[in-house]
């Protein structure tokens, strides 16, 4: 049962900090945020789809060569991850 849905995951441990809830976030995020806010965490006992992560932009944007730039660097970073 979800008690609320978020625009971004980074706000979730912030509402899951001070309460009696629990949220599902990506692991190196779960590491970082749980030094920094005194926070318990541990891997999900099941198996969860791959987070997918998709790059929108503005379509009269498509050809615009920076903004296609911008997208093959943001591109090039993901695959390193």
């Amino acid at each position: 049962r979800s008690a609320f849905v978020l625009p971004h995951m980074l706000n979730a441990p912030l509402m899951t900090w001070d309460s009696e809830l629990i949220t599902v976030i990506p692991v190196r995020m779960a590491r970082r945020l749980a030094a920094m806010m005194d926070l318990a965490w541990q891997p999900v006992p099941f198996a969860i789809d791959p987070l997918r992560i998709e790059l929108i932009w503005p379509a009269r944007a498509e050809t615009d060569p920076a903004v296609a730039w911008f997208r093959t660097v943001l591109t090039d970073i993901a695959r390193g991850l």
